[in-house]
């Protein structure tokens, strides 16, 4: 195995913290990964690693290589790809984190076009509304909706997703299509994340040309999309979500919208990489793939 390589794996295991998690996300037997980085060792004859039962870490060497490695192995990946005929010979894996209704209704009904124009490219479709630990868990990029800071992160923004407030129809005849906003805080919410605790939240509306804040309050709270959308349908609560996801239910009538006049604010979405990945050949194919394929649900 050449020094490339083994220089991959050195930071497949600094970036997962571990040689089992590091030999999962490169799909080889652990003991390869033990010996390639004892080799390493061998080579440039110091210890990279502080090794114990329950973790590793870089020693002050190992920290020093680290930084050279990543350079090493980006321009090595950025030479190949010079002499690449087209974007079609791009090989190797991806490994993303999607909103899982953002994976099942918009992302996996439309990845057959990416991987036909790149037959070399692998995907790991991961579907989470949580944001992961990406270098631990060896993720490539995560794409989450809504205003997430993170400045160990870089942040890409793809777009602004539309939003409405909507309801089922049970729920409005129990207690009448509101015609206001005072009217909608008289409604339940389902809430996202959790129940506030001692105060109401706020929800927004456009209005004016500014925005107004209606006090909400529930009895439910859930912490991902599908449950969200669930408790609207079993009439649970109102809620507030991008246009794109409940487009069917809308269309259907099982939810109507309230106060289509005053929706409330877009909500941005980002695609979020570690430092340490760069932006990498594949990455940049899978952006110029799913950022048009975003932007178009923003109408």
């Amino acid at each position: 195995m050449d020094l490339l390589q083994r220089l991959r794996i050195f930071l497949r295991v600094a970036d997962s913290g571990g040689f089992a998690r590091a030999a999962d996300q490169l799909g080889i037997a652990a003991s390869s990964v033990t010996l390639q980085v004892q080799k390493l060792e061998q080579d440039l004859g110091t210890q990279l690693f502080q090794r114990t039962t329950r973790s590793v870490h870089l020693t002050p060497d190992g920290e020093q290589l680290y930084e050279r490695a990543l350079r090493l192995v980006s321009d090595a990946e950025e030479t190949q790809s010079l002499f690449r005929q087209s974007e079609r010979q791009i090989r190797g894996r991806l490994r993303v984190e999607a909103p899982a209704r953002m994976v099942r209704r918009l992302l996996a009904p439309n990845l057959p076009d990416l991987l036909d124009a790149h037959p070399g490219l692998e995907l790991e479709l991961n579907s989470s509304d949580r944001l992961s630990d990406l270098v631990e868990a060896g993720i490539d990029c995560v794409i989450r909706v809504g205003a997430y800071v993170d400045p160990s992160m870089i942040a890409r923004p793809l777009t602004q997703l539309r939003q409405v407030t909507c309801a089922s129809p049970a729920l409005i005849e129990r207690f009448g299509m509101p015609a206001t906003p005072a009217a909608l805080a008289a409604f339940p919410a389902i809430h996202y994340g959790g129940l506030p605790s001692a105060r109401r939240e706020y929800w927004e509306l456009q209005a004016d040309g500014g925005l107004l804040e209606v006090p909400m309050q529930g009895r439910v709270s859930v912490n991902n999309t599908e449950g969200y959308v669930a408790c609207a349908l079993a009439g649970l609560g109102a809620i507030q979500a991008p246009l794109y996801d409940l487009r069917d239910e809308l269309a259907s009538g099982r939810l109507v919208e309230i106060l289509p006049a005053m929706p409330p604010p877009s909500m941005p979405v980002q695609l979020l990489y570690p430092p340490q990945r760069r932006l990498s050949q594949r990455l940049r194919i899978f952006i110029s793939w799913v950022e048009p394929l975003l932007q178009a649900q923003s109408i």
